[in-house]
């Protein structure tokens, strides 16, 4: 259901180092899921161009970093690094997702986009020290 007392959407969590967007599951693995629109997000992401990387965002392994490919689950984020150094990868590698997050938890281990920008600007500055 719509709540129709809010008038603007949510900002969308960005960081100046990094672009991010969440990966689709091919229909394949999913019933009822349209083929079209996985199609339209493969032409979409082409259109971007390539992401450097995947991040894990939920699950056991929530924090992993995996290469990007076609067949990613709907749990991974695609970030592509837009620093002038190229340190964005190594920021997130050192950073212990599991135990820096301060989700609560239903289920498996899980973070919000929100977060990864919060911990990657607070890793950033510990790097600059």
């Amino acid at each position: 259901m719509k709540n129709i007392r809010i008038h603007k959407k949510p900002v969308r969590a960005e960081h100046e180092d990094f672009d991010w967007r969440r990966a689709m599951t091919p229909p394949e693995r999913v019933s009822g899921q349209n083929k079209r629109s996985h199609v339209k997000w493969k032409a979409y992401l082409g259109a971007l161009g390539q992401y450097d990387f995947g991040l894990l965002f939920w699950g056991h392994n929530a924090g992993k970093i995996v290469e990007v490919t076609d067949e990613l689950g709907s749990s991974v984020f695609l970030i592509k690094d837009n620093s002038e150094n190229g340190v964005v990868r190594d920021i997130m590698e050192s950073v212990s997702w599991q135990e820096e997050t301060t989700g609560e938890w239903m289920g498996a281990p899980n973070f919000m986009i929100e977060e990864v920008v919060e911990v990657y600007e607070r890793k950033k500055q510990e790097w600059k020290k």
